[in-house]
């Protein structure tokens, strides 16, 4: 009876998840070795888009809280009368503007709920006043627990997202044209492994602390136990995803949301596809090149940048995971670069390791040019890495505090000691890192941010410059990589103020200088334009940003005097 009623369950579980995957050129299938994993039923070109899904919830970050809306999650506007979204803006002061956001935000909560418009506010009302008196105390409540707001946030919300199910009371999600979809149900998130029992007993003591304080705090509607509370905690820390603003105003994570149907992608560290933010908090998923029939799709949970073992390190840590996709093991290529050791000897060659065994102890790395027999012990080049690590974290302290004439002294001293510099001489018996290590283009993508914020647009474009071909050409990253895009927009952006400042009169160069300057731009923005094609689809609104930058520097080149 027992197995009779657990195959039930499985085959209303598979025809749940294939009914909302339907539509999408995508198969759920499940192997040994892979376990539940999605693939592609047809071949697929680059830019095809596998899979949508709305969150079942979501919470906004608190440094965002007060700036995004809670229905739309677009920036709040600047400069608006409240409740007037669909007419022209009218210009206020910073007080009343302040007042406008006050008026569109929820008293009942504390103002811990705004909305970028009335009718935003009246589409999430059916949601929002399940969760309103709660979150009046809910600050108290994860400060008191040290646990953390956007995590108990979070929980909160799929406790909503439940309750909206079992009642059909989710008015809001049905008039939302826009989307043309509802949130996944919470009985897919109900779904979800909760790793509970890999957590550190501190992290896991101040959950479930915070918890029972919550259950407590429930109305009837909202029902759970501390126990229940304490496990969809676990699930959402292990299975949640970022949001980020889709207009590109902030570039990091604006909100944090379940994504179930995105969860059932796979991760590895050589992705072909990519996951992407859209309006009302839509989860994009996009192929970033070809893609054969019945190859497993999967995206990257962590920075493709960082070498190998902080890489694992991560996954093991969040995702509680040890990974073994095709670029993991094995020591050599890629990763060996990133985190790489130039000879101390002859300058040329790489440190390598003797055993290329992912699974033996390193005993100790060797010179890997032929006519060099120079050789370190591991204690020797694990040493030297951190000391590398340590003092590139010196010199983000400068960053870190906003200070930028301290910043910019301290990285160009460790691209010296540890790069051989930026300036093109022979440095091969200087130079500690590979030019490819993950440190060192780190180190010049944070200078591109200096360099910007100090005015010095010339070298802010060459760092921009030496990141895109470092990401473009070190094979870290995969084609049409969605912030190897950012870095050509970051790059467009320097070199057309170059070529204003050069025509001006203000930099050195003259009309040739500022019109290889303005033609640097127009190359830079129309690769971001393609690759972002790619990554984020035609209609994105990332995608037009950079389509009207192009356009608008390519007619000012096509402009130039011949």
């Amino acid at each position: 009876m027992e197995a009779a009623s657990k195959r039930q369950r499985a085959l209303e579980k598979k025809a749940r998840y294939e009914r909302l995957m339907a539509g999408w050129p995508i198969k759920l299938t499940a192997s040994r070795s892979k376990g539940r994993h999605v693939v592609a039923f047809r071949p697929l070109s680059a830019g095809t888009t596998v899979l949508e899904e709305l969150p079942a919830a979501f919470a906004i970050l608190k440094p965002y809280m007060d700036e995004t809306c809670l229905q739309c999650l677009r920036p709040l506007p600047d400069a608006a009368v409240a409740g007037d979204s669909d007419d022209g803006p009218t210009l206020f002061g910073a007080a009343q503007k302040a007042a406008a956001r006050r008026e569109l935000a929820c008293e009942e909560c504390r103002q811990q709920a705004f909305y970028c418009s009335r009718r935003c506010r009246e589409e999430d009302f059916p949601r929002h006043k399940l969760e309103c008196r709660v979150l009046r105390d809910l600050p108290g409540t994860a400060a008191a627990n040290s646990a953390d707001y956007g995590l108990m946030r979070l929980v909160l919300a799929v406790l909503v997202r439940k309750s909206l199910d079992e009642t059909g009371d989710d008015t809001g999600a049905e008039s939302d044209t826009q989307t043309r979809q509802r949130p996944t149900p919470y009985a897919c998130v109900k779904d979800l492994l909760s790793h509970q029992l890999s957590y550190k007993d501190a992290w896991l003591s101040a959950v479930s602390a915070a918890a029972a304080d919550l259950a407590s705090q429930l109305p009837p509607t909202l029902t759970a136990t501390a126990a229940e509370i304490t496990t969809l905690a676990c699930q959402i820390n292990a299975n949640s995803h970022g949001i980020r603003d889709p207009t590109g105003n902030a570039n990091s994570d604006i909100a944090v949301g379940m994504f179930p149907l995105v969860a059932m992608l796979n991760h590895s560290c050589s992705p072909n596809c990519a996951y992407v933010g859209a309006p009302y908090g839509k989860m994009v998923v996009r192929t970033l090149r070809d893609v054969k029939e019945g190859e497993e799709l999967c995206v990257s949970y962590v920075d493709l940048y960082a070498g190998r073992e902080e890489r694992r390190g991560k996954l093991l840590e969040t995702k509680f995971f040890w990974c073994e996709c095709e670029r993991c093991v094995g020591r050599g290529g890629t990763d060996a670069q990133l985190e790489g050791l130039m000879c101390r000897v002859c300058g040329d060659g790489m440190y390598v390791a003797e055993t290329e065994d992912d699974t033996e102890d390193i005993g100790r790395y060797r010179c890997d040019k032929k006519s060099c027999d120079c050789w370190m012990t591991a204690t020797e080049f694990q040493a030297e890495q951190a000391a590398a690590e340590a003092e590139f974290e010196s010199a983000m302290d400068f960053v870190k505090i906003r200070d930028s004439d301290g910043a910019k002294p301290a990285f160009e001293r460790f691209l010296v000691r540890h790069g051989g510099g930026d300036q093109g001489e022979d440095t091969r018996c200087t130079r500690r890192l590979h030019p490819r290590h993950s440190l060192l283009l780190n180190a010049r993508a944070t200078l591109v941010n200096v360099f910007f914020r100090l005015n010095d647009f010339p070298a802010a474009a060459k760092y921009a410059r030496a990141v895109v071909e470092g990401m473009e050409n070190g094979g870290a990253v995969p084609p049409n990589w969605p912030e190897t895009a950012d870095f050509w927009c970051r790059l467009g952006e320097t070199e057309e103020i170059v070529a204003r400042a050069t025509e001006e009169g203000i930099l050195a160069g003259g009309d040739e200088g500022a019109a290889k300057a303005l033609e640097a731009a127009r190359e830079a923005f129309g690769r971001c334009f393609e690759m972002r094609r790619i990554a984020y689809g035609e209609t994105h609104p990332r995608t037009l940003n950079a389509r009207l930058e192009y356009e608008r520097v390519l007619h000012a080149v096509r402009c130039l005097p011949a």
